[in-house]
């Protein structure tokens, strides 16, 4: 089988879904020669062009079991039936025709017979409209629509006469996005997602011209060969996920975090540079075309998902548990400062302050992703940790109070005593926007509802959670206390099991890095500080710091 061979069956495979990780890998390494990456981006524009003709996949979907292409030989069979009848003069053979032995049609042979025919096809039916294919004609078109606007958080039009809203038709035509991001799924299936400040032209059902501006674009299988064009490159989509930044200086930046894209650089007046970004890659091109430079991929870079009802602008990052504490939306949004009451559950700034007695558990009114918060003591026998009435039964023996709220960040004076507003763990200040931290005094605990956070979010997978724990280093000790430094135990539950417990730790104690896998099947997320042996509260200020649930993304998307 030669190289030629190989790639379209490779190809093939991959566009249909049927390749494995080795024929992937396998097809990455065919694609480092140039030559090579020749023969792929003409396969794929065809079978893009073949596929637009066709209004569907043009390609069967099982070349394994040797059956042609419908498409393909319905096209042929129309040919022959309609083409002119020509006469055909016939004489007795001189000699008996030699008996030839029928060929065999290998998998590779029928490949290279559907691209063959295809081109054939192409050329006699004249779909080849080159104009598609000249960057930057500068050619007047007749306004089309091209897509719907499926959402928009915070967005704000040059056009600020026009009001655009979710599920309204765009048309084809120039447009400025001064705030915020705005999702539009192109008709042929492309969804992009738009950052602003950006400027843009929607050309057609499958093309945009970015000129200035961030955008993500997620390409299924039947969408492939979706356009971005800029001012100094054409990227064309090979069935992927990418990024793609235009910047005041009119460089080009191209992310691809999945697939490949075919990317070619080069303006008007240049010759074209031509190559294929493969995922895990990116590209810098310069602003007059001429460089294209390799770049470290930047997956957190553009918006990926947005949702206008939780007011939600995903790029990628790791949810925050003590954003949600602060009233957020986990990514970013809450407030510093802000704490849970364990009297009521409720969300907001600086409730007044004083020691709380066991009251069982509180469900969180403010936030249902919060499940609600409450003071452990197994005094009794176990303790409830969640509205379902799920129960704690290996809780320690407290002395049943607990001082204060479950807060996101930093504290502020407390009894006359000047504390410096922020916390600090191992030496590091936590407790600030860039450095989160759930402050919580002994004893408090607090329960996430995984299943709600799923529910409000359906484009991400939950898969871990992550913190690190340990008494602020800047707790205050009073005169009267003299060598009673105090000392707290830690605990992490998932559904009500032990996965984390550290005893009696003090000040001078290192913290601890906590790292738990979450399965679909995980509910409940327990975080929880109690007293230790000395069974004093004083001065026990418990940092979860940087409390994060790691996502990926499922590619769902949740409809407005």
């Amino acid at each position: 089988m030669t190289p030629e061979d190989d790639i379209y069956i490779l190809t093939m495979d991959s566009i249909l879904g049927q390749a494995d990780a080795d024929q992937q890998r396998r097809l990455a390494e065919l694609l480092r020669d140039e030559a090579n990456q020749d023969i792929y981006v003409d396969f794929i524009v065809t079978y893009v062009l073949l596929s637009r003709r066709s209004g569907s996949s043009l390609f069967v979907e099982d070349m394994t079991n040797g059956a042609l292409n419908q498409y393909v030989l319905k096209m042929l069979e129309e040919e022959e039936r309609t083409a002119p009848v020509i006469p055909v003069v016939t004489t007795p053979p001189l000699t008996e025709p030699a008996r030839v032995p029928r060929a065999k049609i290998t998998r590779q042979g029928m490949a290279r017979f559907i691209w063959r025919a295809a081109a054939v096809i192409l050329l006699c039916l004249g779909v080849l409209w080159f104009d598609r294919y000249i960057m930057n004609t500068g050619q007047q078109r007749n306004p089309v629509i091209v897509g719907t606007l499926v959402d928009q958080v915070g967005a704000e039009w040059a056009e600020a006469s026009i009001k655009r809203a979710p599920g309204d038709m765009v048309w084809s035509g120039d447009y400025a996005l001064q705030k915020g991001v705005v999702e539009i799924l192109f008709e042929n299936g492309a969804r992009t997602l738009i950052e602003a400040p950006a400027r843009f032209e929607l050309i057609a059902r499958d093309r945009i011209q970015l000129d200035r501006g961030r955008l993500y674009a997620r390409v299924p299988r039947p969408a492939i060969g979706f356009t971005v064009d800029t001012s100094n490159s054409r990227i064309i989509d090979m069935g992927t996920e990418f990024g793609v930044l235009v910047n005041d200086g009119f460089e080009t930046e191209l992310h691809v975090l999945k697939g490949s894209t075919h990317l070619i650089s080069g303006t008007v007046r240049q010759d074209k540079k031509s190559l294929v970004v493969p995922a895990g890659e990116a590209r810098r091109i310069a602003s007059d075309g001429g460089m294209v430079n390799e770049i470290p991929l930047k997956q957190k870079e553009f918006v990926q998902y947005i949702d206008s009802q939780n007011e939600v602008a995903w790029n990628g990052q790791d949810l925050d548990l003590a954003d949600l504490v602060g009233g957020g939306t986990g990514f970013g949004s809450g407030q510093v400062g802000f704490e849970i009451d364990m009297e009521t559950g409720r969300i907001g700034q600086a409730f007044d302050v004083g020691t709380v007695a066991a009251m069982g558990f509180v469900p969180c009114e403010t936030n249902a992703m919060i499940d609600g918060v409450f003071i452990p003591d197994g005094s009794d026998g176990p303790v409830p940790i969640s509205s379902t009435g799920l129960l704690y039964d290996k809780c320690p023996k407290t002395n049943g109070t607990g001082w204060g709220n479950v807060r996101n960040g930093y504290w502020r004076a407390l009894n006359n005593v000047e504390v410096d507003g922020r916390w600090s763990l191992d030496g590091t200040e936590y407790g600030v926007a860039e450095r989160s931290a759930i402050y919580m005094h002994s004893n408090k605990g607090i329960t996430f509802d995984l299943q709600a956070i799923r529910g409000r979010y359906p484009f991400i997978q939950l898969s871990g959670f992550s913190t690190r724990c340990g008494l602020a280093d800047n707790a205050v000790v009073a005169e009267d206390e003299g060598d009673a430094l105090p000392r707290a135990s830690f605990f992490v539950l998932v559904d009500g099991r032990e996965v984390f417990r550290r005893d009696n730790c003090q000040i001078s104690d290192d913290g601890d890095d906590i790292t738990i896998p979450l399965t679909v099947e995980d509910r409940f997320l327990t975080l929880m500080l109690t007293n230790g042996k000395d069974n004093r509260t004083r001065w026990d200020w418990g940092l979860f710091a940087r409390p994060t649930l790691q996502v990926i993304p499922t590619g769902e998307r949740q409809t407005p």
